[in-house]
C-alpha cells in the first residue's frame, strides 16, 4: 500500500477543528461486497495546521492495511466530515470493515454530510446541479485538478450559509422606491445567492445582501412557515390561524399552503425603526426561499 502524507495550513480554522476529519474513498464498483477499494483520503484537523493523509492500493491484498490505517488515523476523531458520505463512503467502509471483523471507527463519531447540510440552499445558489464540483465553484474559480477531499475542504465556507438564514447579518439601510422596499444588510455570507419571484428577491454576497419586496397598498407580505397551522381566506386574500379561523364560516376559508400562507404587515416608520421586527419580518421571507 502506498502512503503520501503531507502537512498544509488550516485555511478555515473556525469550520475545521481539532477533532474533525474529511474522509473520501474511491473502490472497483459501488458494491461493497464485490469492490476493490482504491484510495482513501483524509484530511485531519490539528488547529492551525492540517494533515493531508493519501491511501492507495497497490495490490488487492492492501485492501485490509488500508481498512487498518484509516481506522488507525480516525482514532482521535470526533466529526468526520464527507460529501454525500451518507450514500457512499460511511456505509460503503462499515460493511468492509464488518466483512473483515474489525472495528468500525465510525462508532463513536458524527458524520456530517456537506451535500446533505448545503442542500437546502439550493433555491437560492446558482448552481446546476448538487454535484461537488458545482459547489466548489461557488468558491473558487480555479480548474486546477483537485483531490475530492481537498474540494470538500475547500467549500467549508459555504456552511456559514447557516448564520444567515438565521438573522445574522446587520440591517444597514432601508429604502422605499416606488411600491417596493429595499433592506440592506452586511452578513459574512461566502457566496453569492439569488433568488426572485413576484413577491420578493434576494440578491448579494459574499458580504452585502440587498433584499426587495414589493408592497400592497403600503404593507408587506409575511410568510409563516407553519402553514399547516393556517386556513387562507380567498375573498380576502391573506392567510389566518386556525385558532382564529374557526369563527369563520367554512365557505369562506381553506387550508393554506406554503404559497398562500401569508398576512400583511404595514410599512411605516415605527416598523423600519424597530430592528427586531424587520429581522423578523426578513427572516420570514428567507425561510420561504428555503421552503420552495
Amino acid at each position: 500500500m502506498k502512503i503520501k502524507l503531507t502537512i498544509e495550513n488550516n485555511t478555515c480554522p473556525d469550520l475545521f477543528r481539532p477533532g474533525d476529519t474529511i474522509l473520501d474513498i474511491s473502490a472497483s464498483t459501488n458494491f461493497w461486497r464485490t469492490s476493490q477499494l482504491l484510495t482513501a483520503d483524509l484530511i485531519l484537523s490539528e488547529g492551525n495546521e492540517i494533515r493531508k493523509l493519501n491511501l492507495t492500493c497497490e495490490k488487492e491484498s492492501d485492501e485490509y492495511d488500508m481498512l487498518l490505517e484509516v481506522s488507525s488515523s480516525l482514532s482521535d476523531t470526533k466529526r468526520v466530515l464527507t460529501f454525500n458520505g451518507t450514500g457512499f463512503d460511511i456505509p460503503h467502509l462499515t460493511k468492509k470493515y464488518m466483512a473483515y471483523r474489525t472495528r468500525c471507527p465510525f462508532e463513536k463519531t458524527v458524520h456530517t454530510d456537506l451535500r446533505g447540510e448545503l442542500r437546502k440552499y439550493s433555491p437560492v445558489l446558482p448552481i446546476e446541479s448538487h454535484k461537488l464540483r458545482d459547489y466548489y465553484s461557488l468558491v473558487s474559480a480555479s480548474d486546477a485538478e483537485l483531490s475530492d477531499a481537498d474540494r470538500t475542504l475547500a467549500i467549508l465556507p459555504l456552511l456559514k450559509l447557516e448564520n444567515f438564514f438565521k438573522g445574522q447579518f446587520v440591517i444597514t439601510d432601508i429604502v422605499r422606491s416606488g411600491d417596493s422596499v429595499s433592506f440592506l444588510s452586511e452578513s459574512d455570507l461566502p457566496c453569492m445567492i439569488s433568488y426572485l419571484d413576484e413577491t420578493f428577491s434576494v440578491k448579494g454576497g459574499p458580504g452585502p445582501v440587498e433584499i426587495t419586496a414589493k408592497l400592497y397598498d403600503e404593507s408587506l407580505r409575511m410568510y409563516h412557515a407553519d402553514f399547516q397551522n393556517y386556513m387562507f381566506l380567498p375573498l380576502e386574500g391573506y392567510a389566518v390561524h386556525k385558532s382564529l379561523a374557526s369563527y369563520i364560516a367554512s365557505s369562506r376559508k381553506i387550508p393554506a399552503v406554503k404559497e398562500t400562507c401569508f398576512t400583511y404587515i404595514p410599512f411605516h416608520r415605527k416598523f423600519s425603526e424597530d430592528p427586531d421586527k424587520v429581522r423578523k419580518y426578513l427572516l420570514s421571507l428567507l425561510a420561504y426561499t428555503l421552503n420552495r
